[in-house]
């Protein structure tokens, strides 16, 4: 694992609590993409209704300006989950932030976010996940989740467990509140982007609490299939995210992708047109023999077509 330096900063942890998520409704002020206050934001999506919704911002007000302890890449504390802290990760540059979307990752293990330089160089992003050894301290952070990843095996645990399984919406809500009191960004474009170890973090991100939080959901090339949760995702809310896919060649993670995407479209979500990677279903069939490779290395284009949609997506 990657050893990163990290600099522990101190506020105010809030509760959560990894056997209950609590949906709560709010009428707060909405803001526009630079943080000032307004009524409302017509959302683009219909929620399956078949016609326009009106989109509350859940979030709190933005803060006049940037908490400068939140400049760069470093940890900072969250919310108790079961009694133990639930730090996050932020890379966010120097400067105003007011338009620029939010990016969070539960996956991956991403510990120095360096990973899609080209996606997070253009964006804020907040990581929430188990995290690398510091050598000042010899912890980890959220060590406990670390524990909790290997301590399972089974279908949905090959060859850990994704660690948004132990991490209740309501954590990941309070951390998306924590940061907004913060940091400026656009609250109409926070997006969920799911990749490596992360397909139960879509899962997670369609929670009810979590839906109005997320303008957009991606499930991005190389997420684990074998940890999809897309026959239990609940239905949309008045105001779902967007959903985008993405995939490579033809390997074992092809149909299961395939499945996911025809199982949320047919709950009600609105699937926006996809990167089509590197094969079809023509080339491809489903179910596929069991002879395929685990996974094969997908185009460019795959990876582009994805950072360019996460960049783009907004909520209008």
């Amino acid at each position: 694992m990657l050893v990163f330096v990290c600099l522990f900063l101190l506020h105010p942890a809030r509760a959560g609590n990894a056997t209950e998520d609590v949906t709560r409704t709010r009428g707060a002020a909405a803001s526009d993409v630079r943080g000032a206050p307004q009524s409302a934001v017509k959302d683009t999506g219909d929620g399956g209704s078949g016609s326009p919704v009106v989109w509350d911002d859940p979030y709190p007000p933005a803060p006049a300006e940037n908490d400068p302890a939140f400049e760069g890449t470093n940890w900072h504390p969250g919310p108790l989950v079961d009694g133990e802290r639930l730090d996050y990760l932020v890379r966010a540059p120097v400067g105003d932030t007011s338009s620029m979307p939010l990016i969070v990752i539960g996956g991956g293990i991403d510990t120095n976010l360096n990973r899609h330089t080209e996606l997070y160089d253009k964006a804020l992003v907040l990581y929430i996940g188990p995290g690398s050894l510091t050598p000042s301290s010899g912890d980890a952070h959220n060590a406990w989740l670390l524990q909790k990843i290997r301590s399972i095996r089974g279908p949905r645990c090959s060859p850990t467990c994704p660690p948004w399984m132990f991490v209740p919406a309501s954590a990941i809500r309070d951390v998306l509140e924590d940061f907004a009191r913060h940091v400026r960004f656009a609250h109409n474009r926070v997006r969920m982007f799911g990749n490596n170890l992360a397909r139960y973090d879509i899962y997670r991100a369609l929670d009810p609490a979590l839906q109005p939080y997320f303008s957009g959901v991606t499930h991005a090339i190389y997420a684990e299939w074998q940890h999809a949760t897309c026959a239990d995702a609940p239905l949309p809310t008045a105001t779902p995210p967007r959903i985008y896919f993405s995939w490579g060649k033809c390997d074992q993670s092809f149909c299961p992708t395939i499945e996911c995407m025809d199982t949320l479209k047919s709950k009600g979500y609105s699937i926006d047109p996809s990167s089509q990677g590197d094969t079809t279903l023509a080339d491809c069939p489903c179910p596929e023999d069991g002879s395929r490779s685990h996974l094969l290395p997908s185009g460019r284009k795959v990876s582009e077509a994805t950072y360019q949609w996460l960049l783009s997506n907004i909520r209008k």
